[in-house]
């Protein structure tokens, strides 16, 4: 919980506080005034709040692509309340209230934050954790299932009629028609890319991966990034042969600068949680105490093992500048 509350949390924060910025130092970029204090509040803490002014049923923060963070956050509480137990009953009771939750919000009218919370939607938070399960557990499907599996999931995205099941995105896409839909294409891809056996990436294809790390940066800044082409190119006139080259090369500039600052963000939460390490080490050195041959309790901090923490620390760091693309490295307790 706490890698995800490091990889979602500060970059939000950072866009969030960003857009404030810019309201608050450019006017002309929003026709709205400043917010609230309580939108900025509810918006930095993950509660759904009204915040954009589109109605109680669709209650988006000030960034409003923050609505999906909404529902993950309470995802994570729910299920931090019962990761103190086994695995499968952990999943088999978040699984439950998650349930419970939207049978609740479908026979009552709810206020907000419920309202928005207990929708259909958070049942795909379900479907991940069964997923997770099965992966665990060492299920697996065969290659031809696998493909037939995925091709059923690309097949309800195309072929269904969203009409004839009254599929509306009109204020909201939190609905059990949304959660078949575009929630059941979803799942039936994700086990075919997680549960088929002997399947990777071509090796071409690998670096393409790393982009799949920065796709929350992508995510979150892309709004900031085209603004700022806008503003820059905004009195540039360009023959109309050059469009399509133009937004491609506005594509690509965008998903290579979200790459960098996820790969700047991910340094520098890297660098706090080895500081942390570094002094958790020496304040436990330091409370401990070292036993002299008399057998009774020394006062002396044992340099040795100081300076096993701080190589140790060091050659993490070391590791980390040449290998930044990782995301979990271990530190190496050398002996001296």
């Amino acid at each position: 919980l706490l890698r995800r509350f490091l990889r979602i949390v500060p970059l939000y924060w950072f866009a969030l506080t960003l857009r404030l910025a810019l309201v608050a130092s450019v006017p002309a970029i929003s026709a709205k005034a400043f917010p609230p204090f309580q939108s900025i509040l509810t918006s930095y803490l993950f509660i759904p709040y009204d915040s954009m002014g589109y109605g109680d049923a669709y209650p988006f923060p000030l960034i409003d692509l923050g609505w999906t963070l909404n529902y993950e956050m309470f995802f994570y509480i729910v299920f931090a309340a019962f990761i103190f137990l086994p695995l499968q009953r952990a999943v088999f009771t978040t699984a439950g209230v998650l349930f419970a939750a939207v049978m609740v919000g479908s026979a009552f009218d709810l206020g907000l934050p419920f309202s928005f919370w207990f929708q259909p939607i958070i049942l795909e938070f379900v479907a991940g954790m069964f997923l997770a399960v099965l992966f665990l557990r060492g299920v697996r499907l065969p290659p031809l299932l696998g493909i037939a599996t995925a091709l059923c999931g690309l097949a309800i995205w195309m072929l269904t009629d969203l009409s004839s099941i009254g599929f509306q995105c009109n204020p909201g896409c939190y609905s059990f028609s949304r959660l078949l839909v575009f929630g059941g294409g979803a799942i039936l891809l994700m086990a075919a890319a997680t549960l088929t056996s002997n399947i990777s990436l071509p090796r071409f294809a690998q670096p393409l991966a790393k982009l799949g790390d920065s796709s929350y940066a992508l995510y979150l800044l892309h709004p900031f990034i085209f603004r700022g082409f806008k503003t820059v190119l905004g009195d540039v006139t360009f023959p109309p042969e050059w469009s399509n080259l133009v937004y491609l090369v506005i594509v690509v500039c965008t998903v290579a600068i979200a790459h960098a600052f996820h790969v700047l963000v991910a340094h520098l939460t890297h660098s706090i949680k080895l500081l942390e390490d570094l002094r958790q080490m020496l304040l436990g050195n330091a409370v401990a105490t070292v036993i002299n041959h008399d057998g009774q309790p020394g006062a002396t901090l044992a340099h040795a093992d100081q300076y096993r923490a701080l190589r140790a620390v060091f050659e993490a760091i070391g590791k980390h500048v040449l290998h930044h693309g990782r995301e979990q490295r271990r530190i190496a307790l050398c002996p001296v």
